[in-house]
């Protein structure tokens, strides 16, 4: 399994995100994908499938997550995750991904209190 730092240096290599750590143990608790500068909100949007399939991979290695941003990344596959990996998500923001189904997945965020799901095709 890919620890959390080797993922994080994956992503870097594949499309920019904002990160954050929390201080005390340095983990990743904060990614966002959400890009203000660009007409597609997103730095994921436009990359090939192949390597927007890659993020989603990697991003399985965040365990330590609250907060995850994929505004606006399009994906080509209704559900991007069959399972919760991440336990202790608060925020969620899936808006305008293309889904097609709420993945059920989400129903297990027991610590969830913010959840986009806005402009999808549910």
């Amino acid at each position: 399994m890919t620890t959390e730092a080797s993922a994080l240096e994956a992503l870097k290599k594949i499309c920019k995100g904002q990160v954050f750590y929390d201080t005390a143990s340095g983990h990743v608790t904060k990614l966002s994908f959400n890009d203000s500068n660009s007409i597609y909100g997103s730095t994921i949007r436009h990359l090939p499938q192949e390597e927007k399939q890659k993020v989603l991979e990697l991003l399985e290695n965040f365990e330590h997550l609250e907060y995850l941003d994929l505004r606006r990344a399009r994906f080509d596959q209704p559900n991007p995750w069959d399972r919760n990996f991440f336990p202790k998500l608060t925020h969620l923001d899936l808006g305008s991904c293309g889904l097609t189904l709420v993945p059920d997945w989400i129903g297990s965020c027991e610590n969830l209190k913010y959840l986009n799901l806005a402009v999808n095709e549910l």
